[in-house]
């Protein structure tokens, strides 16, 4: 099953640093050669069954630094886990990069989100 996430600002308390999941290495994927950077963040039980989030960092076109964003299952409640070491990529001519990540949402066994 795949699943829509909702994108917002990272300029939200829920993305700051101290919830990056570690080890770091294992929650942080990296694809387009570098341009596109998902990490694992995680609330530690706030909201009780969606703390996981997914900040998103794309380099921006032109210009130094990255747009960030902040996937989340709804606008303020993340999924329950988030599977970044088993994230897939793939190139579309038409798109560009499709990345699929797995997640598990407290109701449902497992899905995916696109992005």
């Amino acid at each position: 099953m795949s699943l829509s996430a909702i994108l917002t600002n990272s300029n939200r308390p829920e993305a700051s640093a101290e919830f990056l999941v570690f080890p770091s290495n294992e929650n942080t994927r990296t694809f387009g050669n570098g341009d596109a950077r998902f990490i694992h963040l995680n609330t530690f039980g706030e909201p009780a069954a969606g703390a996981s989030r997914i900040l998103i960092q794309v380099r921006k076109r032109c210009e130094f630094g990255f747009v960030c964003r902040l996937a989340t299952f709804a606008e303020s409640v993340g999924f329950s886990d988030v599977d970044l070491p088993n994230a897939r990529s793939s190139f579309d001519p038409e798109i560009g990069l499709r990345v699929e990540i797995p997640v598990r949402l407290s109701m449902e066994k497992s899905s995916a989100i696109t992005y």
